[in-house]
């Protein structure tokens, strides 16, 4: 393992984390036993997660009104943007009232509560695996300043913006 080639292209890996991490693993000088090997134990460990991830996600979408999926999956490729209740009502082609209700009984969570655990979600990601600043992925996942990013990711995970970038696990 230790005159393993580079892979050509872990840059153009989907995922940012594992591209990072073969990046890191292919550019140390450490032997494969002491870091190359543990660390594609890790990409594997994340692949199955984000495999295992992907599955579920697409299991609920199969057993959802499909008014409700297409809201979802509006949440999911927008949730950067301002959404209104009445956006999404309009997606699902329901009146804002029963699309609150019925998409509380499909996915067990009011609509705001499901789109800012999106965004705390997708902020994490960012955290994790880019150097913008804070107040940018604020920006960039919809939340209208580092505050209320730094108050909704706090009350998600158990930790600041900051303290996750630098390490500290998140629950």
């Amino acid at each position: 393992m230790d005159n393993l080639p580079a892979p050509p292209f872990p840059q153009r890996v989907g995922d940012r984390l594992i591209g990072q991490l073969l990046r890191r693993a292919w550019g140390s000088s450490y032997t494969a036993s002491e870091i190359i090997d543990p660390m594609l134990s890790v990409i594997e460990l994340l692949v199955a997660s984000r495999v295992r991830a992907q599955q579920e996600r697409l299991d609920l979408m199969d057993r959802l009104d499909h008014r409700i999926a297409r809201s979802v999956d509006y949440i999911e490729t927008h949730y950067g943007d301002a959404l209104t209740i009445a956006e999404l009502a309009g997606i699902a082609c329901l009146s804002p009232g029963h699309f609150s209700r019925t998409f509380k009984a499909a996915m067990g969570v009011p609509v705001w509560a499901y789109v800012t655990c999106r965004r705390c979600e997708r902020a994490k990601e960012m955290l994790l695996t880019t150097s913008v600043s804070i107040a940018e992925i604020a920006y960039r996942c919809g939340f209208a300043n580092q505050g209320h990013l730094t108050r909704c990711f706090k009350e998600a995970f158990g930790v600041t913006p900051a303290a996750a970038r630098n390490g500290l696990h998140c629950t």
